[in-house]
Formats: structure tokens, C-alpha cells, sequence
């Protein structure tokens, strides 16, 4: 797993819904919660990372300003550099990490930034991975179709 950096903001975009029930344990556990797929996949996901938390502060820090404002692109942003720069010393974690995912071939990423258009762009998923898609800076995503096989 050589792009952290990818791999991070997958793991970060799945998460970020979900953690403030992750990180406050307020629902049960992760089996009880549902038998929603996004659900169980953050919850295992959330198992591995939670236990960077003993390596330090940083991702407990970011994890927990994107658990107060899930929807906030800079804190995202923040959580996932955090994360990648920690999967670089731990490329073990970063290979199970990638597994649950759905392996390398399951993270498909698409970015707009600067004020930039993206149009038309479909993504195939063939796993279980992640398909990722963010626009920043008033930049503007259009006809987006995402399929998982």
C-alpha cells in the first residue's frame, strides 16, 4: 500500500458519519448497531484506528473534531493527514486497513479543488472498497456515477 494519503481520506470519508457514535460507545456495539454495511465497515475500520490512540494525541485530536462536525471539509482534511502520516510507520495497519476496504483496487478518489469542474466521471467499484468524492473551494462536481459490483 504505497498511497497513504488516498487510503486515509477513504478510511476518513467512511468514518466521519459514524463517529460520534463510535467514539462515545452511546449506541452498543457495532454488531447490535445494524446490519447496515457502511455501519459494520466503519466499526472495523474504527477498531484498528482507535488503537493509534496510544501512539499519541494527534489522532485522537483530529478524530474527535471531525466526531463534533462530521461534515466539516478541514477537519476531514486534518484527520486524514494525521491518519496517512501514522499509516506511513504502520504499513501493516495500512494493509488491513486497505483490506477491509476492499484492497487498493477498492479506494476510487475524486477531487476537486481550486475552483475547478469535473464532469461526468463514473466509478466502478468492484469490492467492497470505498468511492470517494469531494469538492472544494468552489470547485464543482457534476454527473457522477458510482457503482459497486
Amino acid at each position: 500500500m504505497a498511497d497513504y494519503a488516498s487510503l486515509a481520506q477513504a478510511v476518513v470519508t467512511l468514518l466521519a458519519p459514524h463517529l460520534a457514535a463510535l467514539m462515545t460507545k452511546v449506541t452498543g456495539s457495532i454488531a447490535e448497531k445494524t446490519a447496515d454495511a457502511a455501519w459494520n465497515k466503519a466499526g472495523s475500520i474504527w477498531d484498528k484506528v482507535k488503537g493509534l490512540f496510544g501512539h499519541g494525541t494527534e489522532v485522537q485530536g483530529a478524530a474527535t473534531l471531525v466526531q463534533n462536525q462530521p461534515n466539516e471539509p478541514q477537519y476531514r482534511e486534518i484527520l486524514s493527514k494525521v491518519l496517512a502520516k501514522r499509516l506511513e510507520s504502520e504499513p501493516a495497519l495500512a494493509g488491513e486497513l486497505a483490506a477491509i476496504l476492499g484492497g487498493q483496487e477498492g479506494v476510487n478518489r475524486i477531487l476537486a479543488e481550486g475552483g475547478s469542474t469535473i464532469r461526468n466521471v463514473e466509478q466502478d467499484n468492484r469490492g467492497s472498497g470505498t468511492n470517494t468524492v469531494e469538492a472544494r473551494n468552489q470547485s464543482v462536481i457534476e454527473g457522477i456515477l458510482q457503482r459497486h459490483r
